[in-house]
């Protein structure tokens, strides 16, 4: 499961989608328009299907409120990653189009680290 923590949004509820990161990115020079310093998005927002991203969402949920935990059920993606560790380029969440709220979410840099979004791994030994 992965989690994110909502600290800023509304008034509406808003649907949002978790889609596989198909292009490698670099965290500290990744932007809008680049994955890296050389090499850029398809389309900027890493929101071109098949190149940049998935084309069909892994998971999908809906954020009502701020000071929340979001859960998404990436199971599937995570699977594909235990499989071939080389594919796991990460996460991206897209909210639907036509949405008429706008949430914020803590990020793995947040001051805030018991807030910072979280994977939750559950297995059984064989």
């Amino acid at each position: 499961i992965l989690s994110v923590r909502a600290y800023s949004g509304g008034p509406n509820p808003m649907r949002i989608k978790a889609y596989r990161v198909l292009r490698p990115w670099k965290s500290d020079e990744v932007s809008w328009s680049r994955a890296t310093l050389q090499t850029w998005w398809a389309t900027a927002g890493c929101d071109e299907p098949t190149k940049d991203r998935a084309r069909w969402h892994g998971a999908a949920t809906t954020v009502s409120a701020i000071n929340t935990w979001v859960d998404f059920d990436i199971t599937n993606m995570v699977l594909r990653w235990a499989a071939n560790p080389t594919s796991n380029q990460g996460v991206l969440l897209v909210a639907e189009p036509g949405e008429s709220a706008r949430y914020r979410f803590y990020s793995s840099e947040s001051q805030h680290t018991g807030w910072r979004p979280k994977l939750t791994i559950r297995y059984t030994m064989p």
